[in-house]
């Protein structure tokens, strides 16, 4: 199911705050979808109601000038942004909410098409574990 949303990434979709980022890396729920790690936790309070809360990290050790750290971060966004509607509307249709962190850990950077397939690919993923975890 497609719902008709704009392409955005607005700043309430940014996961802030470091108890909900501390919650976040606390949480045993990862995967590795090569070059990301991808961490996520279903948050219990939902008001207002945002669907995703999204983290991007890129660490210094693979990129020491910030502004390749930088252009990482934005790809990632950018496909992140391209992407997300697949798990918006599932999130929205199970009323869930979800705080997801990727973290880069490669140290060459990619194109965007790659980016793009990757992040699809850890969008899926995480659906997929989502409900593995409802059936339990």
């Amino acid at each position: 199911m497609m719902t008709t949303q704009t392409r955005t990434f607005p700043k309430k979709e940014h996961l802030c705050g470091k108890i909900r980022i501390d919650r976040l890396f606390a949480t045993n729920s990862s995967f590795v979808h090569y070059p990301l790690r991808v961490l996520f936790s279903i948050e219990i309070e939902a008001t207002p109601y945002i669907p995703a809360r999204i983290l991007i990290t890129v660490p210094k050790k693979h990129f020491k000038k910030a502004v390749d750290r930088n252009a990482v971060k934005r790809q990632l966004r950018e496909a992140y942004r391209i992407q997300k509607s697949t798990l918006i509307d599932y999130l929205t249709i199970e009323k869930k909410a979800i705080s997801l962190a990727f973290v880069y850990l490669s140290a060459e950077r990619m194109n965007s098409e790659k980016a793009s397939e990757i992040i699809e690919g850890c969008i899926q993923t995480t659906i997929k574990r989502m409900q593995k975890a409802e059936k339990k």
